[in-house]
């Protein structure tokens, strides 16, 4: 499957902050949370520019995908190839999250939609589409992590990187450099740990819509931020390899 993938560039601010290694996770929230600074600022001059029209448009559009929706889960294929054609660039970009390598990320994505149509009869209508098949392509993505833990294949930083996050190189990084960086930087916690953090300053999910995402309580998703950003300040503060 050939999926349109979206590049989220991101700029790596480098103010004093680097200097002081207590606070580099806040820069490197930072450096995450710029990941989706653009896409949000889009959405929301999108959303003030609505016009009534507009809303009319979205609103059949709903309505046609609910009777797609109805016609897949009597087994039309033909209707669900549509499905997957709307929303294959929405999950390439959130399968980018977890893995970097095209190849592996068109897998997942296929592999999002394979899950997706096999659990068809589960989704009831009573919220959006999109939310139901990102919930989905969570549990996919998680798995992979968890698959890629266990065959002992995770990435590890190099020399190079641990010297940028901890403020010893004076060059500024690129776009992409700071973004594959963010990427191995999360790859050394573990799934449970990097996924909140992904949903939370990537996602840019509430606390209640990564819970949702992921299965957790709110509760459980808050202490789970709350420890993972404080693995993560033990990484930069210099307590890793």
């Amino acid at each position: 499957m050939q999926t349109a993938m979206l590049i989220n560039d991101f700029c790596l601010t480098r103010p004093t902050l680097w200097l002081r290694a207590g606070r580099f996770v806040g820069l490197a929230i930072v450096t995450m949370t710029n990941l989706v600074a653009s896409e949000v600022h889009a959405s929301a001059m999108m959303d003030d520019n609505v016009s009534d029209s507009a809303q009319a448009a979205q609103a059949f559009d709903r309505a046609n995908e609910l009777v797609e929706l109805a016609a897949a889960q009597s087994g039309d294929s033909e209707a669900y190839r549509k499905i997957v054609e709307r929303y294959q660039s929405l999950i390439g970009t959130q399968m980018r999250r977890f893995t970097r390598d095209i190849s592996e990320r068109d897998a997942l994505v296929q592999e999002v939609f394979v899950q997706a149509y096999f659990s068809l009869s589960s989704f009831r209508g009573r919220s959006p589409f999109e939310h139901w098949l990102r919930k989905v392509a969570v549990r996919v993505g998680y798995r992979y992590w968890k698959t890629r833990t266990r065959s002992r294949t995770m990435p590890q930083l190099s020399d190079e990187q641990w010297e940028q996050l901890r403020g010893t190189m004076a060059e500024p990084v690129t776009n992409t450099f700071a973004a594959e960086l963010v990427h191995e930087l999360l790859a050394l916690l573990s799934p449970p740990d990097r996924l909140v953090l992904t949903l939370i300053y990537l996602d840019g999910c509430s606390m209640a819509e990564a819970a949702e995402r992921a299965g957790w309580t709110t509760i459980g998703t808050k202490v789970r931020a709350s420890r993972a950003r404080q693995k993560l300040r033990d990484l930069l503060k210099g307590d890793a390899p």
